[in-house]
């Protein structure tokens, strides 16, 4: 079996904090570098369905890794990067992307600019879900945030605008503003997912996203609120079937609104989050007349509600319940079967700090529903051709080091 540099790297930096800190220090040009890393093995074993493009229905395995390195240039100057890669089932592939790599300017506390490829400040996880060791959860509440979505989402090319404003007696408000290009993933659910309609992608797919993140650290103690606005353009030219006819497919409207909330008092942790995603385009000829042939869209809402209890310093129990709909408009394809507009998901997790930088999670999952085969949220027909059964019950494990 082939393993990585990235993976070996990560099983000698793993080893390491046993004996020393949690992060490694080296200097380099004058500058002190520190590096973090992350492995993640994981199995998923589930009834019929096979799920997130994994053979999950005969037991599959899974992985996951992460290095980066960051320093701190000036008083106001830091860089950062990180390698990543997965192996998902047909997610990833074991290929290493440049996960993130940003130079962020912090010139005032209510001001500061970031640039490079940014992590996404869009709901509560976004920018964190790549540090599962900060999580409860095997897998986060795929609602919203699928794993199928995770190269698209965690990142943009660009730049942000970032703040933290304090209110007197009122807490404070932390806001990002950010633009940029959206990256593609030729081993992600945005291309399985046109597969799985017939669908054949050419040429490289253009994405841009602007949007707004605000977040409110209330004066009460462990409560935040928060609200996330994006607004995203995509275009990409395909054929259909055996067919070599081109056609061009552009939004002409995909929005992203979410809405969430973080409380701690004690052992006790809660986080919930609405996410709204409406999506309208146009499907046209790939010549010079561009006449339109479809206008396909959809109304996708999700959202989660979840808690955790820490039992003691080394054992931790959690359950969350995940709840996705998905509405078709002019369906390129017509979506049959029962559960295809809905994806139900109640989820409960034991997590054990074994050691310091070592967990281990076991979670159940009962699903009812399967989604549309668009729209990315784990259940591919092209994974189950004998067809999808309306519910689905699995059992995720994984364990975790990190430095």
């Amino acid at each position: 079996m082939k393993v990585s540099p990235v993976i070996l790297a990560l099983i000698g930096g793993c080893l390491v904090p046993s004996v020393l800190q949690a992060q490694i220090e080296f200097g380099a040009g004058g500058h002190q570098i520190r590096a973090h890393g992350f492995l993640s093995e994981g199995f998923a074993s589930s009834t019929a369905n096979n799920y997130l493009r994994m053979t999950t229905s005969h037991g599959s395995f899974f992985t996951e890794a992460g290095l980066n390195l960051s320093s701190q240039l000036t008083e106001r100057l830091h860089t950062g990067a990180q390698v990543y890669e997965r192996k998902i089932g047909e997610l990833g592939k074991g290929k290493v992307y440049l996960d993130w790599a940003f130079v962020d300017y912090h010139w005032k506390d209510w001001m500061g600019f970031r640039g490079g490829k940014v992590k996404t400040a869009l709901g509560l996880y976004t920018d964190t879900q790549d540090q599962a060791f900060l999580h409860t959860w095997a897998l986060l509440p795929q609602s919203v945030y699928p794993v199928d979505l995770r190269a698209v989402t965690v990142a943009h090319v660009g730049g942000d605008i970032y703040g933290n404003i304090g209110i007197r007696s009122g807490g404070s408000l932390s806001y990002t503003a950010f633009a940029g290009s959206i990256p593609y993933d030729k081993r992600g659910g945005y291309q399985y997912g046109i597969q799985a309609l017939g669908g054949n992608v050419t040429g490289d797919p253009e994405g841009k996203m602007v949007g707004t993140d605000l977040r409110w650290n209330s004066p009460v103690s462990g409560l935040i609120l928060g609200s996330s606005l994006v607004y995203n353009h995509r275009s990409l030219t395909l054929t259909q079937g055996a067919s070599p006819v081109r056609f061009f497919y552009s939004t002409k409207r995909d929005r992203v609104m979410a809405f969430y909330a973080q409380y701690t008092i004690g052992r006790f942790h809660a986080d919930a989050e609405y996410r709204s995603q409406k999506r309208r385009a146009e499907i046209s000829t790939d010549t010079a007349s561009h006449q339109v042939v479809a206008r396909p869209g959809s109304d996708e809402p999700a959202s989660f509600v979840s808690g955790s209890y820490r039992l003691s310093k080394w054992m931790e129990v959690g359950s969350y319940y995940s709840h996705y709909r998905v509405t078709l408009t002019n369906p390129v394809v017509p979506v049959t079967g029962p559960g295809r507009d809905h994806i139900f998901d109640k989820v409960v997790t034991l997590r054990l700090d074994l050691t310091r930088f070592w967990t281990f999670k076991a979670e159940g999952h009962f699903m009812d529903g399967v989604g549309s085969p668009a729209q990315a949220h784990g259940f591919y027909p092209q994974d189950n051709p004998q067809g999808l059964l309306p519910t689905t019950k699995m059992l995720a494990l994984r364990t975790s080091w990190y430095f």
